[in-house]
């Protein structure tokens, strides 16, 4: 099922099931994604989209689908695509649009096996792009205590880099310039082009950036975060993404050709923690000739994460003697 599992794969291969009691909408969004060279069927309710799944010579590597269509539970299908017998139907990647905007609903439909949760109303380019974040490989990425604590780094010089941090997290300055600060060390550190600290809003859709390594001026910028599938995908998820450049994968190098407007560089998001509530995510871009992170790079990203989660939950007024006066 995977892009990068068989050579001959094409853009054209996707299949994609299109499923939705709304007609128009369903109509439309298939159109699109034809244009966009996927090979797209429509269902039109739960009964077409077990048809259309039945049969054998045409089965999808996508279900695109309403979380109310009429008379399909919607969840149950997902959770019997994992659990099916045979691989191909197993790797279906289910992404459920609804308009109901709740951390329940998204977690509920995550833990019955589907890959996306878009909020409705959506732009289908923003579609577009969730699906091919769902076609580019992503690294399995071990929690902390499960990873050998042997290092491919210099034991001494890890530990240099570790007490760096942790020293600029205790210092007594402003949070704007602490963020800024661990954003820098971690750009530095990995050689990336830019490392961002983005808060996400309450409505899951908006984001704010709160430091990036490259530009001071750029703390306060909106983003929507539709333009940016793994910034979703670790806010629903709460987990590390990490994505390698396309060129290494001739498989999928069509992808990139066809869709310039995608940005397709290596990179790696983790999430970030306020008081054990999920704010936002720290993200490291590397520029085109990155040749893949290493597994040093992944942990030493996940620590600073940490670090700035702390940072950010013990924010507190700077001591009087050390304000800026106003």
């Amino acid at each position: 099922m995977s892009g990068s599992s068989d050579p001959s794969t094409t853009i054209k291969n996707y299949r994609v099931i299109v499923a939705d009691d709304d007609g128009h909408h369903s109509r439309r969004l298939a159109d699109f994604l034809k244009e966009k060279n996927f090979d797209v069927r429509v269902a039109g309710s739960g009964k077409e989209l077990k048809e259309l799944l039945r049969d054998h010579t045409w089965v999808p590597h996508f279900i695109v689908v309403d979380l109310m269509l009429g008379d399909g539970n919607v969840i149950d299908i997902c959770k019997s695509m994992k659990a099916h017998p045979l691989p191909n139907y197993a790797a279906i990647k289910t992404l459920i649009y609804s308009s109901h905007n709740s951390l329940q609903n998204v977690q509920q439909c995550l833990k019955a096996g589907a890959s996306d949760y878009v909020i409705k109303p959506f732009k289908f380019e923003d579609m577009l792009a969730r699906l091919i974040f769902q076609i580019q490989n992503k690294r399995q990425v071990a929690e902390p205590e499960a990873v050998e604590k042997t290092t491919s780094h210099d034991g001494g010089f890890y530990l240099h880099l570790v007490g760096l941090i942790l020293k600029e997290a205790a210092q007594f300055k402003k949070l704007d310039e602490t963020l800024f600060n661990l954003t820098k060390m971690l750009a530095i550190t990995l050689k990336a082009v830019r490392c961002n600290i983005v808060e996400c809003g309450e409505d899951r859709q908006t984001g704010y950036v709160k430091a990036s390594s490259d530009d001071r001026a750029a703390k306060g910028i909106e983003l929507d975060l539709n333009r940016y599938p793994e910034i979703i995908h670790v806010m629903n998820t709460e987990s590390v993404v990490v994505i390698e450049n396309l060129d290494y994968d001739p498989t999928l190098a069509e992808i990139k050709k066809l869709f310039k407007n995608i940005s397709f560089n290596s990179i790696m998001v983790c999430p970030l923690k306020k008081r054990g509530r999920f704010y936002g995510v720290i993200s490291v871009r590397m520029d085109k000739s990155h040749g893949g992170f290493k597994d040093d790079d992944i942990r030493f990203a996940q620590l600073l994460a940490h670090v700035v989660s702390l940072t950010i939950s013990s924010d507190l007024p700077l001591p009087i003697e050390l304000q800026t006066p106003a």
